[in-house]
This record gives C-alpha cells, structure tokens and sequence, in this order.
C-alpha cells in the first residue's frame, strides 16, 4: 500500500494520464511517456480513473496504439525509431502490461495485444528459427534489419546480435499455454 501510495505521488502524472520516471536529483518527472508506465496497475496502484485514462494512451495510435503494440516510448515522441528503447515492443513488457489489464477488467484488450506479440514472435521464428527481444511497432522490419542488430560478426564487438531471448521464448509458450 505505501509503494502504490508513493507512486501514485511521485510518478502519476494527470496531465499526460501515465506513470512517468522521476528523477530524484532534479525532483521532476522525466516526461516521456513509455510503455512501462502502465506497469503500476500490476501492483493496483492506479484508480479505475487512473486505469481508464492509461488504456485510452494503449489505444490512441499516436502514442501505443501500433499496429504490433505497445512501443517502448509512445509514437510522438521525439526520435521514435526502431532503435531499442526509442520505439521497439518488447514482449517481456507487453506481457507485464496485459496482467495488469486484466486485474482491471480490460481482458479483451490484453487478449489482442497478446495474441498480436505471439503472431510477431511465431513469423520471425519461421522466418529465422530464432526468438528476438524486440520487434518492429509497425509490423514492417524483421528484427535483424532493425536499429542495433545489424549484420552478425564473429570478431567485432558492437555487431553480434543476440538471438534465441529465453524471456521472449518463456513468454510465448506461457501464453500459449494459458490459451
């Protein structure tokens, strides 16, 4: 009750209608809207109000609502590309954000965004037999041709791309078991 409390406090922001970093050394919040900022609502942290206000930003398609959601930061947002956290889904987040849709009653919207992560982790394993931790918000560029993936050498530090994310392998057959 205290750690909702202080979210609620410190992080809630009414003017945006999410959740937003605080920086303690400045004493303010960070103003970019990201895909973590439902997360409180796992917690129950968030009014029914305070709820409703986030789902309408999940579902606007100038912030979360993509065609693949949820972005890590919302659509406006300066510098919105493919690169890691400037636009990617993630499917570790977009699963965390569906458990706390539902525990407020917004299960038809988790269904959607869940199955819509599983059809983009399903296309990419048969395209590349691998899992990736990020995908494309507008469903147009595989994973490899992504910001930061790029080409796979065996000698250059900055270009060997992880593949087979055992969180995005975990979290797809999670959810397909529970379907």
């Amino acid at each position: 009750a205290r750690t909702n409390r202080l979210m609620n406090d410190r992080l809630w922001d009414d003017e945006t209608r999410l959740y937003i970093d605080f920086d303690i050394k400045s004493g303010k919040r960070s103003g970019v809207l990201s895909s973590v900022a439902s997360l409180p609502s796992i917690s129950g942290a968030p009014t029914g109000e305070m709820a409703s206000r986030m789902v309408a930003l999940l579902a606007d398609p100038q912030k979360f609502g993509t065609p693949l959601p949820i972005p890590s930061v919302a659509r406006d947002t300066d510098g919105f590309s493919t690169d890691m956290w400037r636009g990617p889904v993630w499917t570790n987040i977009n699963m965390l954000v569906c458990e706390g849709l539902r525990q407020y009653g917004y299960g038809a919207m988790a269904d959607e965004i869940e199955s819509k992560t599983r059809s983009a982790i399903e296309k990419y394993f048969k395209e590349f037999g691998t899992f990736y931790e990020y995908y494309d918000a507008d469903g147009k560029l595989p994973p490899p041709s992504m910001d930061r993936k790029g080409y796979n050498s065996p000698v250059e530090v900055y270009h060997q791309p992880l593949r087979d994310y055992g969180w995005t392998a975990a979290l797809y057959i999670d959810s397909r078991l529970r379907k």
